[in-house]
């Protein structure tokens, strides 16, 4: 055992909280970089994780539902999920959904 223990070998720990009550959000630039995606498949994604259906996607973003469908699998692909909810988990646990209620209070 090393008597100078530096920091590196001290333990670690970061804790991020989200209230669930508050409507969670994030920038598209800031998803595509966190997890290596498309402007496209960004702006799919937050829709996704705000609660929209694929069908309901589509219809603001004037693409088919298919297209849609399309850059949701891509996102899943890179991101390992397997299925839209842990998908959506996944995001909404990541530091990179941001309130807006919360942004505004500090204004």
């Amino acid at each position: 055992m090393s008597e100078n223990l530096g920091i590196e070998d001290l333990p670690v720990a970061i804790v991020y909280m989200v209230d669930p009550e508050i409507q969670q959000e994030t920038s598209d630039g800031l998803l595509g970089r966190l997890f290596g995606l498309t402007a496209a498949e960004a702006k799919a994604l937050r829709h996704l994780v705000a609660g929209k259906s694929l069908q309901q996607i589509a219809d603001n973003t004037r693409l088919k539902l298919g297209t849609i469908r399309a850059y949701i699998k891509q996102v899943q692909d890179k991101t390992g999920c397997r299925r839209q909810a842990e998908l959506v988990r996944l995001v909404s646990n990541s530091p990179a959904w941001v309130s807006h209620q919360k942004a505004k209070k500090l204004v």
